[in-house]
């Protein structure tokens, strides 16, 4: 049944379009579905309450409400289709329902005064260009890194964004961005974060098993990171180039440093590696200028190549076994390539290199 309520078009509880000149809006009970583009082009809307009655958000529906300051999405909706809010360019508060499984292509594109959103750990799919144009976001939180919690595919930061890929990080991802917390992702991929050389600070759940490879090359402004326990494998160039990293913990389940894990993390002065740690790959700690000294337990087998190149304050290896233990370690012939003043500090004794 079609009727009129006030400035409200609504057939059979779809809220079909909005007439009114109001600033503040309130949805009629009735309403449970906001039907495609009933406020779209309302330009004069500040705020919008949306009763607890409405399930449906379908598309484009408050597409360029350019005036829009705030909207809070109850937990009575449990879908919000593509470009809901795109183009509300002065959307600077958001709150989404909890009962929210996807978030559409282009829902908060270009959504460009938003500097702070939360998804909720309700949300299992995430579609592209979520965060088009949205250049002024300071802080996300999400529960993964992609289209999906166990996809593999687009699992990088970029793809919020409407990159194709890590490479184009540069251009996508907001400089803005300086805050990421994880709440809910089993791992963190391969180029996850991938020269995203704003980034200060991001918030890792003991839920992730692994970091990939090169998931935060590049972020070179990155200088607290917490692993938690629950991770047991750190690939290759996990922070390669993460000039702004002072300190860091390793979990005590990794048992490899992979190859150039911290390359050229010029600033990095000190690392705590756990008893498990067993292999050291080629360049790991390259250009470490920071550090000082460096402890390694007796369980550690291989050193590789060019593993301190570059360390020119490394003074001192803490190694936790006996002279005669060290010499038995599998070392590249260039393991200590650039180190020849540090010395190995052994419960025995030490040993010049």
């Amino acid at each position: 049944m079609k009727k009129e309520n006030n400035y409200f078009e609504i057939n059979n509880g779809v809220l079909i379009k909005y007439s009114g000149k109001e600033k503040e809006v309130l949805i009629p009970n009735e309403v449970t579905i906001i039907g495609d583009r009933a406020f779209k082009d309302c330009d004069f809307i500040e705020k919008v309450v949306i009763s607890n009655n409405v399930t449906t958000i379908q598309e484009d529906a408050f597409y360029n409400c350019t005036g829009l300051l705030s909207i809070d999405i109850p937990n009575s909706v449990k879908t919000i289709s593509r470009g809901a809010f795109c183009n509300c360019l002065n959307l600077s508060n958001v709150t989404i329902s909890n009962n929210i499984s996807c978030l559409s292509l282009g829902v908060f594109s270009n959504c460009k005064s938003l500097k702070k959103i939360e998804i909720p750990n309700s949300v299992n799919s995430i579609e592209e260009q979520v965060f088009l144009g949205c250049n002024n976001i300071e802080s996300i939180t999400l529960p993964f890194i992609g289209s999906s919690i166990d996809d593999n595919s687009n699992n990088t930061i970029g793809y919020l964004f409407g990159a194709k890929g890590c490479l184009d990080h540069n251009i996508y991802v907001p400089k803005s961005l300086k805050n990421i917390i994880l709440t809910n992702c089993k791992k963190i991929g391969d180029n996850a974060f991938y020269d995203c050389d704003s980034l200060i600070n991001i918030t890792i759940p003991t839920s992730v098993t692994s970091i990939g490879k090169s998931s935060f090359s590049g972020c070179s402004s990155l200088e607290r990171i917490t692993i938690p326990e629950s991770v047991t494998r750190i690939g290759d160039d996990a922070f390669n180039g993460c000039k702004s990293l002072k300190s860091i913990k390793i979990p005590k389940n990794v048992d490899t440093i992979d190859s150039r894990t911290f390359y050229d993390c010029c600033t990095l002065d000190k690392i705590e590696l756990p008893d498990s740690i067993k292999y050291i790959r080629d360049e790991a700690f390259f250009n470490c200028k920071k550090l000082n000294t460096i402890s390694l337990s007796k369980e550690i087998q291989y050193l590789g190549k060019n593993v301190f190149y570059g360390c020119e304050n490394l003074s001192n290896i803490k190694f936790n076994g006996l002279k005669q233990e060290w010499s038995n370690i599998e070392k590249s012939t260039e393991w200590n390539k650039d180190i020849n003043s540090c010395k190995i500090e052994c419960i025995d004794g030490s040993i010049n290199i």
